[in-house]
């Protein structure tokens, strides 16, 4: 997480390394292929909304 340039860069772990799978900006969602049902909306307030469906 960068905050001053407002950014969220999401890595996964292949084998031994950890590899840059996307950046998020304002107003972009997180989700996870592990967790099909959750979001996480980013936003410059510094607050993060997340909400899990079931």
């Amino acid at each position: 997480m960068d905050w001053r340039r407002q950014k969220v860069e999401v890595y996964r772990r292949e084998q031994a390394s950890l590899k840059l799978v996307t950046t998020l900006f304002n107003g972009d969602e997180l989700s996870s292929p592990i967790l099909p049902d959750f979001t996480c909306a980013m936003s410059t307030t510094g607050y993060v909304y997340a909400s899990l469906f079931t």
